[in-house]
């Protein structure tokens, strides 16, 4: 008989508010008419499309009543997008109603190991690389969370007998989903680094690495560049010593010296769990797209950037490829949105060319002194193919996209097109 946790698996004659709708909270619901739950739900938009769930009773976030309405409730659900510090949640958290994610309480239901991630970069890569490791020794395992699937989409499958038991969950988590952490556990925590980001949902620098940090009150062991928690070494500085015990680093695919960062935690996670490393085929592990993903020769498409730490680890990963076309813009945020005069220097000093384009591709232009652009297909226009050209914008997508996924594609879709035409 497999054991759960309990915090949440008896929750069945709860009254429960799903507090946004988006692909979390969409999982929620689900999940929520799976256990024969009492659920409504909140959000800033009627017009919701169930995907083949039972509509449920509806309030508007900005409605008199439902601040009352979700006082009165036994949990709420809250989906990452939204802040704890939403003004409507205020009575909920005076009565201290629990606001949980899809996380925490999936957690409860799951039969295995969690390995859950978070650092400001890097994060998507590792969880994907450490999901190929373990499928490779033979795991089983559920890839989710801020990552792909909700966490309670496994959840939802186990109940309705649609998926087995689990051996490891790898979580990928955000600031967002870690700021709403009440019971959850997991067996082993990485937090990869932490640097500004976000700044458009947090005051300050401090507020968002407080939400990274609080991934340690919530695993029994935890792993960061500076502590191995079995060794208590500071060994990422011992980072190609240790892999080499292992393996060929020659072997290794993904381009960029802070993707073997990222190969050390994973490698790191699985001697935790006492696995045969050795057994590990490191040709075989393929990077995430638009993550400094090669689509040509040498064009890079790392669209995933929403920062500069990120564009500048790629900066630096292509420096010995010759002169660097650097494509730079998105949505701007707020006065932390540009970069320092160090950042400026050092782009200046390793980049040849720089295109801008979008919201804050304006700003740029007036500290680098480069081409504008207002969209990217104009940039791409404009590109000179035979350079080596970087795509990693630095900003979110949401001025002139939905996300970073559709902004890569259509980034490589557009190269695509110009190859065509040669």
């Amino acid at each position: 008989m497999i054991q759960f946790g309990t915090m949440y698996t008896n929750i069945s004659t709860k009254n429960i508010a799903v507090f946004g709708l988006g692909v979390s909270g969409m999982a929620a619901l689900r999940f929520c008419q799976c256990i024969g739950a009492n659920t409504v739900v909140i959000g800033n938009n009627p017009n919701i499309d169930w995907d083949g769930l039972k509509a449920v009773t509806f309030y508007h976030q900005d409605d008199a009543q439902t601040s009352n309405i979700l006082s009165s409730l036994d949990i709420i659900i809250l989906s990452p997008g939204i802040p704890r510090e939403h003004p409507v949640l205020k009575k909920a958290i005076e009565k201290e109603v629990p606001i949980v994610n899809e996380v925490e309480i999936a957690a409860s239901y799951f039969p295995g190991k969690i390995i859950a991630v978070t650092g400001t970069n890097g994060k998507t890569t590792t969880v994907s690389l450490l999901a190929q490791s373990l499928k490779q020794l033979g795991k089983s395992v559920f890839l989710g969370g801020n990552y792909g699937t909700p966490f309670l989409s496994w959840v939802c499958d186990f109940l309705e007998k649609k998926t087995v038991p689990t051996e490891y969950a790898v979580i990928e988590l955000s600031s967002f989903q870690l700021e709403s952490l009440d019971s959850f556990s997991a067996d082993l925590g990485m937090i990869l680094n932490i640097t500004p980001s976000h700044m458009e949902r947090y005051n300050h620098f401090d507020d968002y690495k407080k939400a990274k940090l609080n991934l340690k009150n919530h695993c029994h062991s935890f792993l960061t560049p500076k502590r191995d928690s079995k060794s208590g070494e500071d060994s990422i500085k011992n980072r190609d010593q240790y892999l080499n015990q292992y393996f060929d680093l020659k072997e290794f695919k993904l381009v960029g010296d802070y993707n073997v960062d990222n190969l050390w935690f994973v490698i790191k996670s699985l001697d935790f769990f006492e696995l045969p490393v050795k057994e590990i085929q490191l040709s075989k592990l393929k990077g995430e797209p638009f993550r400094l993903e090669k689509i040509a020769k040498n064009i890079f498409n790392d669209g995933k950037s929403t920062n500069w730490r990120a564009t500048v680890s790629a900066v630096l990963a292509l420096q010995m490829n010759g002169d660097i076309t650097l494509i730079l813009g998105g949505k701007s945020r707020d006065e932390h949105d540009l970069p320092s005069d160090e950042i400026v220097s050092l782009l200046k000093s390793k980049v040849n060319q720089f295109y801008f384009f979008g919201e804050s591709g304006k700003k740029l232009r007036q500290l680098f002194e480069d081409e504008y652009f207002e969209t990217l297909d104009d940039v791409v226009k404009h590109l000179d193919l035979n350079k080596t050209i970087l795509f990693s914008p630095a900003y979110p997508s949401f001025d002139q996209f939905k996300n970073y996924v559709e902004r890569g594609k259509y980034f490589t879709y557009l190269v695509e097109q110009r190859l065509n035409e040669l």
